[in-house]
């Protein structure tokens, strides 16, 4: 008898507004999971709005965002999908896998960050200006994780989540190419000389199968948040 591999999705996650987060993650006893992954992709806009939720709104403030969320949907409320097809989804649209950091320097990938089997509640913030966006979990009580960008490629001014404007810094889409903030979107016909920054993400448990081949479950959307 075929081996069926399964996943347990998340299923609760909301954010308010575009600021924070708080995400449930189920209890996994499958055999095959190892842990939590978070994947985002950052979108260049030229609007400043306080809440995210319609299509209208997502395409105002940048088309590919509308259009990479219209994409993943169908994946996020279907299980007949393949759990090692997840992957290659999420890379073709060039969404990144997020790490953590506890002192704005060295990276932590998330097998060291989720990989707790038990039910944990998850909380992104994205209001604070000074230190930065954090993660907290309730698996690991007292710890700070600042949000940190993929690595593999030149992230331009750094790896914060920090939004930055001017020359060189996250929202010059001069400087996006397949070597620099390849994690980046640029928005096309950019009318305002005033540029914000957005990210999108999704959570999924990731595992690896009896074939040594990586799947996921189904991804959850976390929301959609604007970097100070």
């Amino acid at each position: 008898m075929e081996d069926y591999v399964y996943l347990e999705p998340v299923t609760s996650a909301y954010s308010t507004a575009v600021s924070s987060a708080v995400i449930t993650t189920p209890s996994n006893s499958s055999t095959y999971f190892r842990y939590y992954t978070i994947f985002y992709r950052i979108y260049i806009s030229d609007l400043d709005l306080s809440g995210i939720s319609s299509d209208a709104e997502r395409r105002n403030i940048n088309p590919a965002l509308a259009s990479h969320y219209n994409t993943l949907d169908p994946y996020t409320t279907s299980d007949n999908i393949s759990p090692s097809a997840i992957g290659t989804v999420f890379n073709n649209l060039r969404y990144y896998p997020l790490y953590g950091s506890l002192d704005q320097s060295g990276e932590i990938p998330m097998y060291q960050i989720l990989d707790n089997r038990s039910a944990e509640t998850i909380r992104l913030d994205f209001t604070d200006t000074s230190a930065g966006p954090f993660m907290t979990t309730t698996y690991s009580p007292g710890s700070t994780f600042f949000l940190f960008r993929a690595g593999g490629f030149t992230q331009r001014p750094d790896r914060l989540f920090y939004h930055s404007s001017g020359s060189g810094n996250l929202s010059d889409d001069s400087i996006i190419s397949s070597t620099v903030n390849t994690d980046v979107e640029r928005k096309t016909n950019i009318s305002a000389s005033q540029r914000y920054t957005y990210v999108s993400m999704y959570i999924a448990a990731e595992g690896i199968d009896s074939n040594y081949t990586v799947i996921y479950s189904r991804p959850k959307h976390i929301g959609i948040f604007r970097l100070p």
